[in-house]
């Protein structure tokens, strides 16, 4: 049993080796890592009709490609969103870019626009994906009602840089009117686009999970008389000719 000595002598002890550690310091503590923002994974899923020679299929920008099975099959994974603001930062395109004097119209990812009213941040950044190609020199789109005598109705793929929701209302050459309201997830979206000649009507759909006919782009634009660059109408804006 330790004496009323020992026991004073304890206390002084345990004191000692309490500053002792507290001068050395208490284990650091790590700081819980931000939370990173959710992004929507794209996948295309598609069979070629009619079957032809084509053993590639790829987007407009060139390295997103995938190859193509004996039916026709494929399935295009699409980049993510730190690949999309990387490697394909310079193939990004702005909502709405301010008109610069004394040019009068404002230009935008809809093309050459008039009368433009929108509410896109000004960071924003797309790339919609429209039709494919393949190495036998077929362009594709997926068309969503092949006999339809009400315009042409395309699915297609959008890559937002952020979660938002904007309006856009213009009068954009190859596009005609334009009127919509889009609420895209940062990533990939399904965006049902009609072509109707003189408007255009887009409506993000739920991303696909099936495989999906993809024809010859050349039948499809038969249908209307589609302004120059329809399906790319970005390509009438001077930055962008020759990409």
């Amino acid at each position: 049993m330790p004496t009323s000595k020992s026991r004073m002598m304890a206390g002084p002890a345990f004191l000692s080796a309490a500053l002792v550690l507290a001068a050395c310091g208490s284990p650091p503590v790590v700081p819980e890592p931000e939370p990173q923002p959710t992004e929507q994974a794209g996948a295309i899923l598609g069979q070629i009709t009619p079957i032809g020679q084509d053993t590639q299929i790829r987007a407009e920008i060139e390295g997103i490609r995938t190859g193509v099975d004996s039916q026709g099959k494929f399935g295009l994974t699409l980049p993510d969103v730190a690949t999309m603001t990387s490697t394909y930062q310079n193939d990004l395109l702005p909502v709405y870019q301010a008109p610069t004097p004394p040019n009068e119209s404002g230009d935008s990812v809809f093309g050459l626009c008039t009368s433009v009213t929108q509410d896109a941040p000004d960071d924003l950044k797309v790339y919609p994906i429209n039709e494919l190609r393949t190495d036998t020199g077929r362009t594709l789109v997926q068309n969503r009602a092949p006999n339809s005598q009400e315009g042409l109705k395309l699915r297609t793929w959008w890559f937002s840089t952020q979660d938002v929701t904007f309006s856009f209302k213009g009068d954009c050459i190859g596009l005609g009117q334009v009127d919509t309201t889009l609420a895209l997830k940062r990533g990939w979206n399904a965006v049902d686009t009609d072509y109707f000649g003189n408007r255009t009507t887009y409506v993000v759909a739920p991303l696909p999970q099936m495989i999906l006919p993809w024809t010859d782009s050349s039948a499809a634009l038969q249908s209307l008389s589609l302004g120059k660059n329809a399906l790319a109408p970005w390509k009438n804006l001077p930055q962008y000719q020759g990409r």
